[in-house]
């Protein structure tokens, strides 16, 4: 039905009699619901009972409403249709007790007949009215246009606003008098002395309207029905229904005719429903004529059942069902009106074929999996943040990271753009952690960024891995002092990453970006191309974002990773040969990257050199100034035999000899030649 009974209410009503006040949870499909006549169709059709309409019985006058005014629909996308009728010589009052009983109970305060009136058929078709002081609008008609930009109205909650041209005004020869399907202006509405009332009814753009509430940041219970979709019939019942009860209850003479525009009238929607697909999806043998009957207690007209052999039948939608557009709506309709509890439970077994997951999925997951094996967790964060985040990681003005997407209509100024980095997403975490004396972090992010392009072009999306370390490596433990996090843990951690991924051949280079400590960053580049950097952040990043102690980040391109991920592992037979170790430090100028060295020893080594490992880097008085002292440990082994130490030497005087011609690296403690 789209409805939950929320809550139950016993209240009295008029003449004493004790009433039931319904609390009911509308679905947003379901605008049809939020007018007793609705619910009512709907217990009417599931009671099987006759839905009786209120009667509205008019006596109009003898002149026509054409003699003494007019409407002009200019934007007809925004109000597809506009109904108006004038009543005169009203006696604006109170209401009746059951009248102003009545909206008291739904939560209406009333005000005086003709205002009540309103508010009691808006409850009752679930359509909108608003009434005008038609005295009061100039020259006598009414313009249905765009706000000019600047024009000003007060509306009837004594509040002076500034229009744009996004929003829908109704407007007399002049001036706006009314926010469209929103909320009416002050000087036209209805006063004690008011005698001649033009009342409006109309079906406006669900769009339009919640753009300009949400612009204006006004909701009403006239802008939450238009925007979830109007009945277009309904303008035209409850006009009427409204201006019988005026006549009758505020002794007005309705005006003859009715001025109705509706320029863009939607056409009839017909769908084609198969009997066979009802009894296949309900898992039920109905026949058609039993669908059809199901289908018309809920107001749809069936065609053409007698005409179709195999049960095919054309099914007109009724104009307040704007939530039923494909033949599985009208297969539902049918299901719920025959009872899905009436619909007999039924075992299928049927062969489960697992999705196939296409290789960017599988590689990202193994990326996620391989970083919580490390210690690593995982945190989600808004795609949206703070524009002000960004101005405080230190980007140069022609970063491409400033390129933000301004969102056109944000929750609030710290959501309003997309963000261009992971990075400020995880010190928000890191942020709300340490507050709740959480220190020690190891976190990551795998998730989109955005960056415009130019307003002609769609944004540019890419799919970033963040990671952030802060605190210790380990928890405490008494039989030791914990070690802070340094660049060496995450660059150890980076390294875990690409060997799980089976990718090789990563240069990781000094960097230059300013979002870290000068001298504490480097690049990930693979195959020439940068994916990546990390290091520590700059110590004045990490005051602005208020955080305590040294933290390190990674911020690398996830498409690039998996491009150069490997499919399989290669396992090769433990051989049963020992191992050779020497060990050898060089003295080097200090501007000579250690990475450096140790691509010229394996190219020195040759194919015997199983593993390399830097164990020392010393700097001090007994180096010359300018100089440091980097210690390796070469690991030799051959597969089928036990290497000889000529063998040995020979490659080891081989990385010796490179790294003096190339560096001019000298082997420390030796004998000048």
């Amino acid at each position: 039905m789209g409805v939950e009974v929320g809550a139950v209410e016993s209240t009295s009503v008029e003449n004493g009699d004790e009433g039931v006040v319904l609390d009911l949870e509308v679905t947003a499909n379901r605008p049809d619901l939020l007018g007793i006549i609705g619910v009512a169709r709907e217990v009417a059709a599931i009671s099987g009972r006759t839905l009786t309409l209120p009667p509205a019985p008019i006596r109009e006058a003898e002149q026509t409403i054409d003699a003494l005014t007019s409407v002009d629909v200019q934007d007809a996308r925004g109000c597809p249709r506009y109904c108006a009728r004038l009543i005169t010589d009203v006696e604006v009052g109170p209401s009746p007790p059951w009248l102003a009983r009545r909206l008291e109970l739904v939560g209406m305060r009333p005000l005086n007949n003709v205002v009540d009136i309103t508010n009691y058929v808006l409850m009752e078709y679930g359509q909108p009215l608003h009434p005008f002081d038609f005295d009061e609008l100039i020259e006598k008609r009414i313009v249905v246009r765009r706000a000019r930009p600047g024009e000003q109205i007060v509306t009837i909650d004594d509040v002076e606003r500034t229009l744009t041209s996004d929003l829908l005004v109704i407007a007399d020869a002049e001036r706006p008098v009314a926010l469209a399907g929103i909320m009416g202006g002050r000087e036209t509405e209805i006063k004690p002395k008011t005698r001649n009332v033009l009342l409006e009814s109309a079906l406006f753009d669900p769009v339009v309207i919640r753009r300009g509430s949400k612009a204006l940041k006004l909701e009403t219970e006239a802008s939450f029905r238009f925007e979830r979709g109007g009945d277009p019939e309904a303008v035209i019942s409850a006009i009427d229904r409204a201006a019988a009860l005026i006549e009758e209850l505020a002794g007005g003479t309705v005006v003859r005719g009715r001025i109705d525009c509706h320029p863009l009238p939607r056409p009839e929607n017909v769908i084609v429903i198969r009997q066979a697909k009802v009894n296949q999806i309900l898992g039920i043998d109905l026949t058609a004529g039993e669908t059809a009957r199901l289908l018309e207690r809920l107001g749809f007209r069936v065609t053409d059942t007698a005409s179709a052999p195999d049960g095919t039948m054309s099914v007109v939608v009724p104009s307040f069902r704007r939530d039923i557009s494909r033949e599985i709506d009208l297969v539902e309709e049918a299901g719920r009106l025959y009872g899905y509890a009436n619909i007999p439970s039924r075992h299928r077994v049927r062969e489960f074929v697992p999705a196939r997951r296409e290789r960017e999925d599988k590689e990202t997951q193994r990326l996620c999996e391989l970083l919580v094996a490390q210690g690593c967790l995982e945190v989600i964060s808004y795609s949206f943040i703070d524009p002000r985040k960004i101005d405080l990681l230190n980007l140069g003005p022609d970063d491409e990271r400033r390129s933000t997407i301004r969102l056109r209509n944000p929750l609030s100024e710290e959501l309003s753009v997309l963000r261009t980095s992971l990075i400020p997403g995880l010190l928000r975490a890191a942020v709300t952690n340490q507050h709740r004396r959480a220190d020690n972090l190891r976190l990551f992010e795998i998730g989109k960024v955005f960056f415009s392009q130019g307003t002609d072009e769609l944004p540019l999306e890419r799919v970033r891995l963040g990671v952030l370390l802060m605190g210790v490596c380990d928890a405490p433990f008494w039989g030791r002092d914990p070690a802070p996090v340094g660049f060496y843990d995450l660059k150890g951690l980076i390294e875990g990453v690409l060997d799980g991924l089976r990718i090789g051949g990563c240069e990781i280079v000094p960097g230059d970006d300013p979002l870290y400590a000068p001298g504490q960053s480097a690049h990930l580049e693979l195959d020439g191309e940068v994916i990546g950097s990390f290091g520590e952040l700059a110590s004045s990043v990490v005051r602005a974002f208020d955080l305590a102690g040294p933290v390190y980040v990674l911020d690398a391109d996830v498409e690039g990773l998996i491009r150069r991920a490997g499919e399989v592992r290669l396992y090769e037979k433990i051989t049963r040969y020992p191992a050779a170790v020497r060990d050898v430090a060089f003295v080097v100028e200090e501007s000579i990257p250690v990475g450096d060295l140790l691509d010229g020893i394996r190219e020195a080594a040759g194919n015997h050199l199983e593993r390399i490992q830097v164990f020392d880097v010393y700097r001090g008085e007994q180096l010359p100034t300018g100089s440091k002292s980097v210690a390796f440990s070469l690991s030799f082994r051959a597969a089928d035999r036990t290497l000889t130490d000529e063998e040995i030497d020979a490659a080891s005087a081989a990385v010796v000899d490179l790294l003096r011609e190339r560096w001019g690296a000298a082997v420390r403690g030796a004998t000048p030649a």
